[in-house]
Parts: C-alpha cells; sequence; structure tokens
C-alpha cells in the first residue's frame, strides 16, 4: 500500500476545487468526466457507519488531503491485510509457503564415482594452498583467497491447505491439490502475511485503504472494492466514530496516527 501522509488542507475552498479531481477521468468506463468509470483513492479511515452502509475516508489528493464518503453495498468485498505467527494460522484455510527443502521424495536419483581430477589439464582450488599433478599436464602450486559460503541452492514451494498447526514444534502440515501432505518448519519469530475478508463492521478508525470506486452524475461515490491494512504505529493518537447497526456511536481511540507513513 502506498505511504499516506496528512497534508495541510483545511480550507472549505481548497477542498472544493480538489474534490473533483478525484472523479477526473484516471480510470475506466463510460462517458462523462470520471461518472461511472472505475477509479482508485487512498487514505484513511475517519469514519466507519454500517447503519448507513458507509466509510469515510481522509483521502490524499495530490498535496492535500479530502474528506470523501463511499457508500459499500453489502457485496462490496473487504479485504484486509494483516501479519501474525504460526498461532494465527486455521485449519482448513488456503496456504502458500516457500522455502529450503531440508528433505526430498525422491523421483530420480544419479550417483558416480568419478573422481574429481582431469585429464591433459591443471587442477586448482580457491581457498588456500594446493599442490598436484594431473596426467598429461603439469604439476605447480595455486593460492587463493577464502570463497564465500554458497547459498543454497534448491528452493521449495507448496500450495495447498492447512491440515494441522503445531505451536510446540513450529510445524504445519499443508495438504497439497494430490493429497500429499507436507510438513513445513517454521522458524520462531517468522512472520506470516494473510489476507481475510471482513464485513463494513470490521473496518476500524485509522486503517488504511485503498479502494476501488465510482461516482454517478449525482456526485455519490460506491466503493467496488476495499484494501485494508492495520494503520502505523507512530506514538500518536487516532481519533474517529464507529455507528453500528443500532444507533450507537463509540469513539475509537489508540497509538495510530491517522495519516501515518507505512
Amino acid at each position: 500500500m502506498k505511504h499516506l501522509w496528512k497534508g495541510s488542507a483545511g480550507v472549505l475552498l481548497a477542498a472544493a476545487l480538489i474534490l473533483p479531481v478525484i472523479a477526473a477521468p484516471r480510470g475506466r468506463g463510460g462517458p462523462g468526466p470520471g461518472w461511472g468509470r472505475s477509479q482508485e483513492l487512498v487514505g484513511t479511515v475517519s469514519a466507519v457507519n454500517t447503519a448507513a452502509s458507509t466509510l469515510s475516508v481522509q483521502a490524499r489528493v495530490r498535496a492535500l488531503t479530502v474528506p470523501v464518503t463511499l457508500l459499500v453495498p453489502a457485496t462490496t468485498p473487504i479485504i484486509r491485510a494483516s501479519s501474525t505467527t504460526i498461532a494465527g494460522l486455521k485449519v482448513g484455510e488456503k496456504i502458500e509457503v516457500s522455502g529450503l527443502p531440508l528433505s526430498i521424495q525422491a523421483a530420480a536419483i544419479r550417483a558416480s564415482s568419478v573422481s574429481a581430477t582431469t585429464t591433459g589439464g591443471t587442477t586448482t582450488t580457491t581457498g588456500g594452498t594446493t599442490t598436484g599433478t594431473t596426467t598429461g599436464g603439469t604439476t605447480g602450486t595455486t593460492t587463493g583467497t577464502s570463497a564465500p559460503t554458497p547459498r543454497p541452492r534448491a528452493q521449495a514451494e507448496a500450495l495447498g491447505t492447512v491440515q494441522s498447526v503445531d505451536t510446540t514444534k513450529n510445524q504445519v502440515v499443508v495438504t497439497l491439490a494430490d493429497g500429499t501432505a507436507v510438513t513445513v518448519n517454521v522458524p520462531a519469530g517468522l512472520t506470516i502475511e494473510r489476507q481475510d475478508q471482513i464485513t463494513l463492521a470490521g473496518v476500524q478508525v485509522g486503517d488504511r485503504v485503498q479502494a476501488r470506486f465510482t461516482v454517478d452524475s449525482a456526485g455519490n461515490y460506491t466503493a467496488l472494492s476495499l484494501e485494508l491494512a492495520e494503520a502505523a504505529s507512530t506514538g500518536g493518537t487516532t481519533t474517529g466514530t464507529t455507528t453500528t447497526t443500532t444507533g450507537t456511536t463509540t469513539t475509537t481511540s489508540g497509538t495510530a496516527t491517522t495519516g501515518g507513513a507505512q
């Protein structure tokens, strides 16, 4: 997600001049000055109203921060990106793993007893002093510097479903599409990235949001999709309102700063 920061927009005239820019023809779709076209905005959530199915966003437009209210239909997908540990994995959900294969189920194996000594040339080594003779060649001494430790050349990937999670052994068993079970060792402290689909009620004041939306001829903004990330903690306080379907308003406060950088 793009870095979000708060501009100095506080003058109503400036907001009035900038708001039409959001509806400028940056997207795809029908005729008119942005009407019906799929467009995008990036900003910070300032209020959530589940009763009215709306989301208020402080959107970054050029060098200013402009308030925008989005209508969020029930069919609009809302995806939250977050990080977790092995304890946050759930049986049955999809998982993608990449890493170093510490064991291999062999499909083919080749072995050889051929010596590394060459015929008709010179054998040398790097990282020490080697004296040797090659057949049909010369005898000599080669010196050099120590070579860096080689990196593992094998890489494994797995895409499947979580079958089991063992937080004691730090292991996850993944079932592949063909039914094969693969045991994945999870190093301590490894951060696991995840995405979850949530409802509007799960959106929090201070969340960073990237919205795809359309604007109709009446100037109504309707969200097509929302991607959320938690606000970066910068030691400040985020305040705003969350209105539930029962009409109760609560004030949300925390350690996140509206418009903080990622």
